[in-house]
């Protein structure tokens, strides 16, 4: 008889083992285990003519169509006297059936938690578990072509940003698969798909701006109307150019006052040494300590750290009673790069050191020109070429025979 998903469900356990065989291709069945458990099967004769069965999977895990077509497969592989039940066919058969479902997890135990920043870690599981499986998760690893990650990309093309950050991380993926033989080598489907145009954000704080911040900051402090750590926490960030995280993390066991620097353990480029200057340290020596609590930006309720949500909030705030147009906490570390950057006397190789970037590409993406300096450099040259066009000609000489040149 034929198997049909309503006779595989009709299958009773037994005292011993139950199969069920395939009339219409002969060697392919369901057996039944005393337990209850089922699952499909494939008997044949090897090359040596030695009778072997071989488990295709779980009756709960695939689909009977499914089952016949890897049957088929294999049958007709015997054919060509190769071993289905051979342990390297097995583990080939492994890779080819493992999903992206499968990878996303692999990647995420094997790669990501080991390598990644809890917070960064974060962002990835939520790209891998709200776009990548949702998308991808079922089909096989082996499957996934270029073109169906190039409609993914596609599809998310309204949130620009997050595309490029899925896309990249989903190359790092199917990069991983091909070391872990999960993929032959040099066949990432991500590979020469164009990330999309991102638009920089680019808000540098003015003079007047800082200016009115750091009024605002005096009379909070003045008026007690906005928590100390807050405070500190904002002046730290101008004075170190340090990212809000860092500032946040910062434990008084960091301040190396003998050495005269600031040294983090663990930062988001990993271990950190920053020159404590006397604005830090006269802010430091101003700092309320709090019994038990080894943090230097102390929360509202003085009993652990200010959170970045708390430290956000308080931004905001800040910047409505000084009248400066909203922008995110970073706008402190673009503007405290760009004053470093900007001074002639400080070389690149040491501007890196204080803003904490390990690579000179991403150093310079955090710096910008002041919009007086711009002018003041187009205005110079724009001079420099009227003044050469206001003088007077060169007397030409002919170098002809006989010439002698002046």
């Amino acid at each position: 008889m034929k198997l049909t998903e309503r006779l595989v469900a009709s299958l009773k356990p037994s005292k011993a083992d139950l199969i069920a065989w395939d009339d219409a291709l002969p060697g392919f069945g369901v057996r039944v285990k005393p337990s209850g458990v089922m699952s499909y099967l494939i008997q044949y004769r090897n090359a040596d003519h030695v009778s072997k069965r071989f488990t295709l999977g779980k009756t709960t895990e695939l689909r009977l169509e499914e089952a016949r077509r890897r049957a088929a497969r294999h049958l007709g592989d015997v054919k060509d006297a190769k071993d289905p039940a051979d342990p390297a066919t097995e583990r080939r058969e492994r890779r080819q059936a493992a999903t992206v479902v499968d990878l996303c997890e692999r990647y995420l135990s094997d790669h990501a938690e080991v390598h990644a920043k809890p917070r960064y870690l974060k962002e990835l599981r939520r790209m891998v578990n709200t776009k990548i499986k949702p998308a991808l998760g079922t089909k096989p690893i082996r499957s996934i072509t270029r073109a169906e990650v190039q409609a993914f990309h596609l599809g998310m093309r309204e949130t620009p940003y997050e595309a490029n950050r899925v896309l990249a991380t989903l190359s790092v993926m199917f990069k991983l698969a091909e070391h872990w033989k999960l993929r032959d080598e040099g066949t990432n489907p991500c590979r020469g798909i164009k990330r999309y145009r991102e638009k920089r954000r680019e808000r540098l704080l003015t003079d007047a701006e800082v200016s009115r911040i750091y009024s605002a900051m005096a009379e909070a402090e003045r008026t007690r109307t906005m928590p100390d750590g807050a405070i500190l926490a904002f002046r730290l960030l101008f004075s170190t150019a340090c990212r809000a995280s860092e500032i946040l993390n910062l434990e008084w066991s960091y301040v190396d006052a003998a050495n005269g620097n600031l040294v983090w353990p663990d930062s988001k480029t990993g271990f950190m040494r920053k020159p404590l200057t006397k604005e830090t340290r006269d802010l430091l020596a101003k700092a309320a300590r709090v019994v038990g609590n080894p943090h230097v930006c102390i929360g509202a309720d003085r009993t652990g750290q200010m959170t970045l949500h708390a430290l956000e909030a308080a931004w905001r705030r800040l910047l409505k009673a000084a009248k400066v147009e909203h922008c995110g906490l970073h706008a402190i570390r673009h503007r405290a790069a760009t004053d470093i950057a900007n001074n002639p006397d400080i070389p690149m190789h040491v501007g890196m050191q204080l803003t904490g970037h390990k690579t000179a590409a991403t150093y310079l993406r955090y710096l910008h020109a002041h919009k007086k300096q711009a002018h003041e450099a187009a205005e110079r040259v724009s001079r420099q070429r009227l003044a050469m066009l206001k003088r007077p000609p060169g007397k030409v000489v002919s170098l002809g025979r006989g010439a002698n040149p002046v």
